[in-house]
């Protein structure tokens, strides 16, 4: 069975530094079987974080997103579906 887990915690929740953490050892886990999606030019990803899902949850805004980031919100899920589907 597979299985998806989405971390997009918001500030002050420690979640820059677990996805920093995952970010860095993305190639050691999908020698596992694990993929975590790291893309820093992806529409759901700023530089390690996945903030991008959390603020393009509907009616939720993350002012300190980059500008060229906050342009592709709309983008950011399905960008994820398609970088899962890729790699399945």
């Amino acid at each position: 069975m597979e299985k998806l887990f989405l971390h997009n915690g918001f500030n002050k929740t420690g979640s820059t530094s677990l996805q920093g953490n995952l970010a860095h050892n993305a190639a050691g886990l999908a020698k596992q079987g694990i993929l975590y999606p790291y893309d820093p030019q992806a529409p759901f990803i700023q530089r390690w974080q996945h903030a991008q899902l959390a603020a393009a949850v509907p009616g939720r805004q993350l002012h300190w997103l980059l500008p060229r980031k906050r342009g592709t919100l709309e983008q950011a899920f399905a960008a994820l579906r398609d970088r899962i589907a890729q790699n399945a």
